[in-house]
């Protein structure tokens, strides 16, 4: 099991890695005075946390927070991982992870699961947990509108925490669950991470502890060596218990001392298992090679011993240091804009945290396989410039004004903050990896610091960072092993670096330019209709130019907006063929910036800006998107009318950005999952020409002349543009803004709509097999597809259906099989240009069972259609769409996403309203009719991956 998690905002993500070197010093700033600049207090924890230690020595960290309602997260952190395992557990620490989920003391195998389903949690989203080096975190989201969901989610972590039942025959039954965990991974990411570990944890236990362990250990693994893990390991003083979400606090104080507040674990404690880096004199090399490796990367990665970061004056430190990392990589960018770099891109981490006490300065570098010598060299010459010269003033000023910018969105949202995000921050302060003392102190203190930071303190972190060194240095090259004729010696990269060292470049130039971004503002148009819906709070706007504007003010976000807007026709009305110049005519075309502005010079300008829009277009529509800050929506919708009225041409832009784009394609084929995918779409949509891939011949084939007209020719007229903007706008601030800029966008007149491409999907029953990769790994998606009225009962019927066979076909394939790690199941539907209907169930498994779990497959859905699944099923999907509705319509995005929905297909706006009942009136009949219409295992169409060799 895994856990993915989303850094929006740059102070999050400082913290979360420039400050993540060390450990966190909780102070209590109630009454604290305001922190300066000199002062060596401790950075604080977040103050809206409550935290404590039980006498037997867990710790807790709870919050109220009521984003979103109804609704707590609570994670039992427990802080060891695989580094803790034995020599004959390698891999058991995840395993045991996995075996929390098959039976406890008081929740019998699948019980678990099956109650927090029941309930409208989902397996993966809601109920979740991971296996790390050094920590393990198993996390639920449950309900709160029930004290009782609350009072058995402590208790299902107390159950994790030294209840869980190790039962021989579910340790047997998970053993191919985690076995295909580990098959799923293998590939070329992993290969070269092993090969990296090498070099970056030379010397500790690190290299050979990987979390997902050995296979060969895992295959023979019983429960006792399991237990042993458990029983030495998951010891209260190791384990903390964080607890974020819509609830009484009080009552969850008494919860976990009621749960919790006792002793186990074993008479004589071992000492914890911890390693260390051992440092070494010279360079440690590493040229990797791989037959499925896609790019070419070079990396110098320095290692250095980094205290905790635990005062403001180490604050201030690690500011430079993300800020000299941010200065470096603007420049870069601009270069490779500019069509000036041999390298696409080039970046540099100035802080980067490695284990607990380390940090890993970096520079990184990617180029085309023939160019990474040369572009490697570039970039360190680049590095020469600033040792040389230094950051200019205006740099170092537009990159603060930038960061601070994000830290006031945050701020200004401070109380909307989702609670799950709140709790795996705070798992990063108990695991010493990042410091978290909330919004209100980071900006408070940043705008006190910012100031102080000079280009001499800049330039102190530049002089520190000496890549030419030998120790503590690795070097990293990673190429196709097509390539690797072409991939750079060791020699050649230390010439490379010598070169560079040498060079006297001149200082850096920083062009900035000071001019409104609309020099000649159009006069402008009028709302000419209005209607509102009370029941909705939409207000719709019908513009002068015949635009049509829905607006829905929230308050779910203090400080943010979401837009959205479409205009019947797209790719549909180019080419009947593929054209690469016509289908990713937007990224060619904005890579020139708009009006008079580079896009360079525009990046620039609108640093301190947090709001951005785009134009797109797809197969059957155009349109725009934007969001941010609301108080600066205007600058969106300022950067949408230049992008619509005033594209511009800038030929070495785009050959920059059609070199990096081709670059990125060049290696896909060796990528085997790029293959099968691929393969899979041109199968199942008849070789259709649109059916694959853009290829990076074709990439390389753009011209400049046919995207800029097929551009202009799509944003032409726009008579027919309907635009969505949802959140913290008010209508008087917003309606002289759509006015200017919205009423003024271009309309001809003339009528069109969008244009059938022919491309249909193949009839079944068919079965292909594509041999492709050199993993002993195998995959299947297995797809019914059909034609049916195009109606709201039809659409989510089939999602309901989807999801059911998701769970039933997890239970069997992963569960009771020990088959697979995971099987999805996705129904989709389309109006244009039929009213169609799509189902693809899909799974990896080792290849000598992959027809055994296709055959149990096939006799699930036979079933479901003939007979139906249980009741509990469609109950369970019910509540699940019940509990995401209570999310939702207190999301932006949602209202976005189905405001913009109904207007595209013409729906009334106010089926919104009746969401509730309609999920909750969809019978068991409608389920069955659902199976019927959609299962249709005789027209199936099977595409197997399997390897093109066997190891």
């Amino acid at each position: 099991m895994k856990l993915s998690t989303l850094i929006t905002l740059s102070v999050v993500a400082l913290l979360a890695a420039s400050l993540a070197s060390a450990g966190h010093a909780i102070a209590d700033t109630a009454t604290a005075d305001p922190p300066t600049a000199a002062s060596t207090s401790e950075i604080p924890l977040d103050p809206a946390f409550s935290t404590g230690q039980l006498e037997n020595g867990l710790t807790w960290y709870v919050r109220t927070n009521n984003e979103p309602e109804q609704r707590a997260f609570l994670n039992l952190v427990v802080q060891v991982g695989s580094l803790q395992e034995d020599e004959d557990q390698l891999g058991l620490a995840h395993f045991l992870e996995h075996m929390a989920f098959n039976g406890t003391e008081n929740f019998a195998k699948q019980e678990l699961i099956d109650y927090l389903e029941t309930i409208g949690m989902e397996f993966g989203p809601d109920i979740n947990a991971y296996t790390s080096y050094d920590e393990t975190v198993y996390m639920l989201a449950l309900p709160t509108d029930d004290t009782q969901y609350l009072e058995t989610g402590m208790q299902i972590l107390a159950d994790w925490s030294r209840r869980i039942s190790l039962d021989e025959e579910e340790v047997v039954r998970e053993r191919g669950v985690v076995l295909d965990e580990w098959r799923s991974r293998l590939g070329a990411g992993q290969r070269i991470y092993e090969q990296e570990s090498e070099l970056l944890y030379a010397g500790s236990r690190y290299v050979d502890r990987l979390p997902i362990g050995k296979p060969e250990i895992i295959e023979s693994a019983g429960p006792a060596a399991i237990r042993r893990f458990y029983e030495d390991w998951y010891r209260p003083e190791l384990m903390a218990v964080v607890a974020v979400g819509d609830f009484d606090e009080e009552r969850v104080l008494e919860l976990i001392h009621e749960h919790f507040d006792e002793d186990w674990g074993p008479e004589q404690s071992r000492e914890k298992v911890t390693t260390d880096l051992q440092p070494h004199a010279e360079t440690l090399w590493g040229l990797i090679t791989d037959p499925e490796g896609t790019s070419s990367v070079a990396q110098v990665i320095l290692k250095e011993r980094h205290e905790p970061t635990q005062t403001l004056a180490e604050y201030r430190e690690a500011i430079a240091r993300n800020l000299v990392g941010r200065l470096y990589g603007a420049r870069m960018s601009e270069l490779s804009n500019a069509n000036e770099a041999v390298f696409t891109s080039a970046s540099l981490s100035a802080g980067s945290a490695l284990i607990p006490g380390w940090i890993t300065p970096m520079m990184t570098v990617r180029a085309p396989d023939d160019e990474l010598e040369a572009g490697f060299e570039q970039a360190m010459t680049e590095w020469r410039r600033v040792s040389l010269h230094g950051f200019a003033a205006t740099e170092l000023e537009r990159t603060k004004a930038s960061w601070l910018r994000s830290l006031e969105v945050w701020w200004n949202d401070r109380d909307n903050q989702h609670s799950s995000r709140l709790a795996r921050r705070m798992t990063g302060v108990i695991m010493d990896r990042a410091t978290f003392p909330g919004p209100e102190w980071t900006l408070q203190t940043s705008r006190e610091l910012f100031p102080t930071i000079t280009i001499e303190d800049l330039q102190a972190v530049v002089e520190s960072l000496d890549f030419e060194r030998e120790s503590d240095r690795v070097v990293i090259t990673n190429t196709p092993e097509l390539v690797q004729a072409e991939a750079p010696t060791r020699e050649q990269l230390t010439a490379a670096m010598a070169t560079a060292s040498a060079a006297q470049p001149d200082p850096w130039v920083d062009e900035v330019r000071d001019e409104p971004l609309i020099a000649d503002l159009p006069t402008p148009g009028s709302v000419v209709n209005e209607s509102y819906d009370e029941d909705l709070d939409l207000t719709i706007w019908t513009l002068s130019n015949g635009v049509q504007v829905l607006v829905k003010p929230t308050d779910f976000k203090e400080d943010s907006f979401t837009l959205t807007g479409f205009s019947t026709g797209g790719r549909s009305l180019g080419s009947e063929e593929r054209n690469a110049s016509q289908d990713i005519a937007t990224s060619i075309v904005s890579a020139g910036g708009a009006g008079d502005f580079s896009a360079i010079e525009l990046r620039k300008m609108l640093a301190d800006k947090a709001a951005f829009g785009w134009l797109w277009i797809r197969t059957y529509q155009e349109g725009m998107s934007a969001r941010g800050s609301a108080d600066d929506l205007d600058t969106a919708l300022q950067m949408l009318w230049l992008d619509v009225m005033q594209p511009r041409r800038d030929e070495a832009a785009v050959q920059s950005t059609i070199r990096d784009m081709a670059t990125r394609f060049e290696n896909q084929s060796l990528n085997p999952d790029w293959v099968y995918s691929d393969s899979l779409n041109v199968i199942l949509h008849d070789h259709h020409p649109r059916a694959s891939r853009t290829q990076s011949d074709e990439i390389r084939a753009i011209d400049l002349d046919t995207s800029m007209e097929f551009y202009r020719d799509r944003f032409a007229d726009l008579s027919d543009l309907v635009v969505v903007v949802v959140g913290a706008v008010e209508l008087d601030t917003l309606r002289p803004l759509v006015e200017q800029y919205l009423a003024t966008l271009p309309v001809t007149g003339r009528e069109e709509s969008w244009r059938d491409t022919g491309m249909r999907m193949i009839d079944g029953p068919l079965h292909r097999v594509i041999a492709t990769g050199v993993d002993d790994k195998a995959r299947t998606s297995l797809v019914m597809h059909g034609t049916a009225e195009w109606n709201r009962l039809n659409r989510y019927g089939l999602s309901v259906l989807a999801r059911a066979l998701e769970i039933r076909l997890r239970e069997i394939l992963r569960e009771d099989m020990s088959g697979t790690y995971g099987v999805s199941v996705a129904g989709s539907s389309s109006a244009w240009p039929e009213s169609t209907w799509q189902l693809n169930i899909s799974f990896g498994c080792e290849p000598a069972r992959l027809d055994e779990l296709v055959d149990e497959t096939l006799k699930v859905l036979q079933g479901a259609r003939a007979e139906g699944l249980p009741a509990e099923y469609l109950e369970k999907v019910r509540e699940q769409d019940l509990r995401s509705n209570e999310e939702n319509t207190r999301n932006n995005s949602y209202w976005v996403s189905v405001l913009a929905f109904r207007a595209r297909y013409g729906i009334d706006q106010r089926e919104e309203l009746n969401t509730r009942e309609f999920v909750q009136d969809f019978s068991e009949q409608d389920f069955r009719d659902a199976a019927e219409r959609c299962i249709q295992t005789g027209r199936m169409i099977r595409i197997d991956k399997v390897p093109a060799q066997t190891p």
